[in-house]
């Protein structure tokens, strides 16, 4: 659950107009750019299961391997961050242990120093290893939250804003890992496997779960691994204050940039998080995105954001000019913009067009935006996918927003224009953030070589071949029909026809499932349905905690899920005998849909692997235990391109 300050008492504000620039040239190209090369980009369908790309080329060797860990770092994240860390050996003695296999591919044991007593390496053993963490936290962003300056747990101060540098801080006392100087852990022969494994989870302690409601998931990696031209900070534009501009360039991200990442190594993304993406851009819609991060938005009397217009009702007309806000002025006929808000306190009479603050808190606000406001500050699934697959990126200057309709509003285009090298695919990375940081040398990386790893809301039933049956085999691959169930036909034009409704994010319950009356475990993907409040989402899927926490203690406080003790509470709580036997006692963890990140997993085809955050077993005997699916589906897709 996202925890984000209370709404401040009602005020006077100025109109969504004044704010937007109504009438300014705005222009758009859904694809994001030309995408450049995309090497190794597969059809949609999850992979071939080959060791072949689709185009029947080899997948490129490489020795070296650039691990890099994107965790969600909001609130509730910590038994999914525990579970990761005794992920860690598994994925790590198996790049440097990798596994023996007999004639059928079946695994007959572990190497021992790159030997096989019985049957085939799989792989050389890999000896030199860059092992980093980024979080989800980038701060304000524009907003009004995230801050960094409220105080949470035992003292803890807050991770709201950690700028996709990599993080140093470990364990539970946040002490700075000596063994990370240049931001990351190295594994090398020379190296003791035992210490390497134990400061690679030191540092996932570190991460915590006391960073910003509106995670930055997608994000953050991208703009450590890719954009060319990081910014330093975001703030008010010198031109129009009423808008947000990206300030100097982070000097920090390019020296660790250019220590950890190789040009010839194959490189690893692995993000771990239990909701889906909130980035905003604070350049969008003319400038001003960030209003969608405000705890009140902007000419609201409520709080809540203007409607989309009654043409974003429907998946046929989303995509043309009749879809845009109500915020925006010649809009007052349109159904959608007559319903009533909240009630003016200065007139007595409710805001037509506006979300009542209810329907439309900041907890919920970045789902589904083009349907419910009629514009979209996010970045387009597609930018994360060309910066995983392309040699050359957009900086700053090749990412715009263009375009107007034909009554002249701004129609919130964004343009990705590939006009630099991607540091992805460069050969030697610049240090100096006043040098050229866009004309580099290309490398020798391919974009097979590069692979993503989601591990986020999706129940682990519709990944095996059996969804009824609890010990059935996961699938190697995703069909489209796979896909299709969950994130829809089309995702990208907001056709979301065929989704299993365990993935539609909704605040209200959904149809077709356990209703809010039945027991905690009616449903075997996420419990049951409940009632929000307007203030939560629905989960995509539950699984029970290894060890419950009290809600009543402080070590938990704003990451806790059955703190009121009263209903409605969520399928997650139980009675507590320390508080009187008031539900406080919190024994299941919670994802929600993460559809934009599973989006881009779907469209890297081969490239992407997918895994549940709820695991099927938390039995440490069982292969199925914990992320141990998730590392087999990783370690299998990348053996593709190690040394054999």
């Amino acid at each position: 659950m996202r925890r984000l300050l209370a709404l401040p008492a009602l005020t006077a504000v100025p109109l969504l107009c004044a704010l937007f620039a109504c009438g300014k040239t705005v222009n758009i190209d859904p694809g994001g750019g030309d995408g450049g090369t995309a090497d190794g980009v597969a059809p949609p369908t999850g992979g071939d299961g080959g060791d072949t790309l689709p185009d029947g080329a080899a997948f490129h060797n490489a020795s070296k391997v650039d691990l890099l860990f994107a965790i969600d770092n909001s609130a509730s994240m910590g038994d999914k961050q525990a579970l990761l860390r005794q992920a860690v050996p598994d994925l790590l003695q198996r790049l440097v242990a990798p596994s023996c296999l007999d004639a059928s591919g079946a695994v007959v044991g572990p190497s021992v120093n790159g030997v096989c007593d019985k049957g085939k390496i799989e792989f050389l053993p890999v000896t030199d290893i860059h092992i980093g963490i980024v979080s989800s936290s980038l701060g304000e962003r524009g907003g009004d939250v995230c801050d960094g300056t409220n105080p949470v747990g035992q003292g803890s101060t807050r991770h709201d804003d950690d700028k996709a540098h990599l993080l140093t801080r470990a364990g539970d006392d946040e002490h700075v890992l000596a063994d990370a100087p240049g931001g990351f852990v190295g594994w090398s022969p020379a190296g003791g496997a035992a210490a390497v494994i134990k400061d690679v989870q030191d540092l996932v302690t570190g991460v915590h779960e006391y960073g910003c409601g509106l995670e930055a998931q997608l994000e953050s990696w991208y703009r450590f691994l890719v954009q060319p031209d990081p910014y330093e900070s975001i703030g008010p534009d010198p031109k129009d204050g009423r808008k947000r501009a990206l300030i100097g360039v982070d000097k920090t991200i390019l020296q660790q940039r250019h220590d950890f990442l190789r040009p010839d190594s194959l490189v690893v993304v692995v993000m771990i998080t239990d909701e889906d993406d909130s980035t905003h851009d604070p350049r969008a819609i003319g400038g001003q995105g960030w209003a969608y991060a405000m705890k009140r938005f902007p000419g609201s009397v409520g709080g809540g954001a203007a409607r989309g217009t009654s043409a974003c009702d429907n998946p046929k007309t989303i995509g043309t000019a009749a879809c845009t806000s109500c915020g925006f002025p010649g809009q007052a006929a349109d159904p959608n913009c007559q319903k009533p808000g909240d009630t003016d306190p200065n007139t007595g009479q409710p805001q037509a067009g506006y979300y009542k603050v209810a329907e439309d808190t900041l907890n919920t606000r970045f789902t589904h935006m083009k349907e419910r406001y009629g514009v979209d500050p996010q970045f387009p699934v597609s930018r994360y996918v060309n910066g995983l697959t392309s040699t050359t990126a957009p900086d700053r200057s090749g990412e715009m927003y263009t375009g107007v309709t034909t009554d002249g509003k701004p129609a919130n285009t964004y343009v990705g224009t590939n006009d630099c090298t991607n540091p992805l695919f460069a050969q030697n990375l610049p240090t100096d953030p006043n040098g050229d940081l866009c004309h580099l040398q290309p490398g020798p990386r391919y974009a097979d070589q590069i692979v993503f790893t989601a591990i986020t809301g999706v129940p682990w039933q519709l990944l095996t071949e059996n969804p009824a049956d609890p010990n059935s085999p996961f699938k190697n691959a995703l069909s489209a029909a796979d896909w299709t169930k969950i994130v829809g036909v089309a995702p990208e034009v907001y056709d979301y026809t065929g989704q299993d409704p365990h993935m539609v994010p909704s605040i209200t319950p959904r149809a077709g499932l356990a209703d809010p009356s039945q027991g905690d475990t009616a449903d075997p993907m996420h419990g049951r349905e409940w009632i929000t409040g307007g203030y939560d989402l629905q989960y995509a899927c539950t699984f029970p905690l290894a060890q419950p926490k009290d809600c009543t203690d402080k070590r938990f406080a704003g990451a806790c899920d059955c703190t009121s003790g009263s209903g409605p509470l969520p399928p997650l709580c139980a009675p507590n005998p320390s508080d009187g036997n008031r539900p406080t006692l919190q024994v299941r963890g919670k994802a929600y849909p993460g559809t934009r990140h599973l989006t881009v997993a779907k469209d890297l085809g081969t490239q992407g692997v997918v895994a549940s955050l709820c695991p099927r077993s938390l039995d440490p005997g069982r292969l199925d235990y914990g992320y141990r699916p998730a590392v087999r589906a990783l370690v299998d897709r990348l053996r593709r391109n190690l040394t054999k």
